[in-house]
């Protein structure tokens, strides 16, 4: 073979080898980043006692997972009452991806980064979001609840231990899922009778249970609901008077420290 004829085969076949190399590499996915954690920014309190019903979790769910959740949030899922002897325990924490999908930043997208550096953004964020299992687990969380003896509700302890620490702006937010029916065997209990408001936040002040939430978005959902019976039956509301006065007690813990709340019966309907 003559040695120009030699040379022009091996350069042809160095290329194609070097073309062929590039294809696969190019087909190998780019490895996401490591998504970066942020403060917690929101906080769902569980409490054991209170249950809703298998509509109302979906709804719930689906309101914390499409539009309660933002870029970027850390959200923190405690529980306190039932069996338990600790007045809280953390049982999750999801780190949503920053990644905004809006027809904004799309736009914005398109002028400030190549469509590789989109594509990649894109895929990352969706893979972490789907890696989340948020709407799975937090339905497992709301349908969980320890066997026995359900009574012990200490709402305001475990509120106290959840929030200590926590660094509050106004761009915090917070679910609260409990009836409002405090009781505790320290002997804070609604079930003999309800306390003077003025009263219960005083005492709540004096032993250094109350909040510093100026600013805070709480929703407070399933005020009203009764109690949980031991025997599974399905639940009722209270008596309309009770709903109310539990709505003043809980409204004046959540003004005097310093929160903004909307209740939901159990429910809020206009989100």
């Amino acid at each position: 073979m003559n040695s120009s004829i030699r040379q022009f085969v091996i350069m042809t076949f160095t290329s194609l080898a070097t073309l062929s190399g590039g294809i696969t590499q190019a087909a190998t996915p780019v490895p996401c980043p490591a998504a970066p954690v942020h403060a917690i920014s929101k906080k769902i309190f569980i409490d054991r006692t209170t249950r809703l019903d298998t509509a109302d979790i979906t709804r719930l769910v689906q309101f914390v997972d499409t539009q309660w959740v933002k870029p970027s949030d850390n959200i923190q899922v405690l529980a306190f009452g039932g069996i338990t002897a600790n007045k809280i325990e953390t049982l999750a924490t999801f780190q949503v991806p920053d990644y905004i999908d809006t027809p904004e930043q799309r736009e914005r997208d398109r002028w400030q980064k190549s469509p590789a550096q989109i594509a990649l953004e894109r895929r990352c964020a969706l893979e972490a979001r789907q890696a989340l299992r948020l709407s799975e687990r937090l339905t497992t969380m709301l349908t969980t609840y320890p066997t026995g003896n359900q009574d012990r509700s200490p709402i305001v302890e475990g509120l106290h231990a959840g929030l200590v620490g926590w660094s509050v702006t106004a761009a915090r937010e917070i679910i609260l899922v409990s009836d409002g029916v405090e009781h505790y065997e320290s002997g804070r209990s609604f079930y003999v009778a309800f306390p003077n408001p003025t009263e219960w936040i005083g005492g709540l002040r004096a032993e250094g249970l109350l909040p510093s939430l100026k600013g805070v978005k709480v929703y407070h959902l399933a005020i009203g609901l009764s109690e949980q019976s031991l025997n599974g039956s399905p639940r009722n509301l209270r008596k309309f008077k009770d709903t109310l006065t539990l709505k003043a007690l809980w409204l004046e813990y959540w003004t005097n420290a310093g929160a903004n709340v909307k209740f939901g019966e159990p429910l809020i309907t206009d989100w």
